[in-house]
């Protein structure tokens, strides 16, 4: 199985922000020619030598131009997100026009403004993967259609498809919505402004296997790659691990391993003792959170309604029943839970402080 996949950064980041985990990954991706990063909308990024365009052509391939913005509006309004977008898919088109063309995963990774970036290259392809045996796969870190620039980078009404729609050639489509805790971000929300709370594109095709793994914090917390301490370091365990194991799953290989699923799990543990303690979702230690946000975005569980309220959201109980630790969380006997739990030491400690609050 062969996969070309593009990494499409956030507002005002660029391949070289170690700290941010999409340029991190297409770093540690070792395909040379089958991978390609664009530059998040807002930056200037001097010209450069690429892995994959000759120097004339520049480090962002003249977006100016192709955008149509101004010299200040391509600065200050992150416009050639639109150029991204075309440049894209015209870059994956030549990939697969090839002859004795052997790809058959295409894969899209962005975060913010870059993952409302991959929703719209996925439209720009729908007509030319229409009748080809391809996977189109993304994944997206809060999608965020963007503010001042709404109309002009392409994510307007206007555009091919819309933000708020998924292509129907896409196959996998799997994103980490943040529930945006900050103080000061709620209040983004109590007001009603439309143009900062990511998108949940809502998909046209009933083939396209949907995936959404809502996660408390602040955004871009799980797209770390360098995470502060407390919700950070944990949300950001999650975030790269599901995010490589979506690649890898889909033809990507890594010079470097990424967290396992026992780091993941452990991360969810450390979430469910520090920012929901009781089995109150919309509590954190510092300040109460609008309840109906999260209510919104948490799947419905298949387990007994008298457990739900341990689990972060579905992946946490997912990975508790990999691990055979869920079968029934108020009976530790059972399916030798005891003798697993010794090596999930904070999953341990989360599930006896759960047991404790409720007798």
């Amino acid at each position: 199985m062969s996969a070309i996949t593009v990494y499409c950064c956030g507002s005002g980041n660029t391949r070289e922000d170690s700290k941010w985990l999409v340029p991190t990954l297409w770093a540690r991706d070792v395909r040379i020619n089958n991978k390609l990063i664009l530059d998040g909308p807002g930056t200037t990024h001097k010209l450069g030598k690429t892995s994959l365009e000759k120097a004339k052509n520049g480090h962002q391939i003249k977006l100016r131009e192709r955008s149509g913005a101004g010299k200040k509006q391509y600065e200050i309004t992150g416009a050639p997100a639109k150029g991204n977008t075309s440049y894209a898919a015209t870059w994956i088109g030549s990939h697969l026009n090839k002859e004795q063309c052997l790809i058959s995963q295409v894969n899209l990774i962005g975060f913010s403004r870059g993952g409302a970036t991959t929703i719209q290259i996925a439209h720009m392809l729908s007509w030319f993967l229409k009748n080809k045996d391809i996977d189109l796969n993304i994944f997206t870190f809060d999608p965020v259609p963007g503010g001042s620039n709404f109309d002009k980078s392409g994510f307007g009404k206007k555009s091919a498809g819309g933000f708020h729609l998924l292509s129907t050639c896409v196959s996998n489509y799997q994103t980490i919505p943040m529930l945006n805790i900050k103080k000061y971000l709620v209040k983004v929300l109590v007001k009603k402004d439309k143009s900062f709370p990511c998108t949940i594109p809502m998909a046209l095709s009933k083939k396209t296997n949907y995936k959404i793994i809502p996660l408390p914090g602040h955004h871009g917390d799980a797209c770390r790659a360098t995470p502060g301490p407390g919700l950070q370091a944990n949300t950001s365990t999650i975030g790269h691990f599901l995010a490589q194991k979506f690649l890898e799953e889909h033809g990507v290989q890594f010079s470097k391993k990424g967290p396992t699923e026992k780091d993941a799990l452990e991360a969810y543990a450390r979430i469910r003792m520090l920012y929901m303690p009781g089995g109150e979702h919309t509590v954190s230690r510092n300040r109460e959170f609008v309840s109906t946000i999260l209510k919104k975005r948490m799947m419905n569980l298949p387990v007994n309604v008298d457990e739900r309220d341990f689990y972060v959201n579905d992946h946490h109980y997912e990975l508790m029943k990999n691990a055979n630790l869920c079968q029934r969380l108020t009976d530790t006997r059972v399916h030798n839970t005891v003798a697993h739990l010794p090596a999930y030491p904070r999953t341990q400690k989360a599930l006896s402080a759960w047991l404790n609050a409720r007798t």
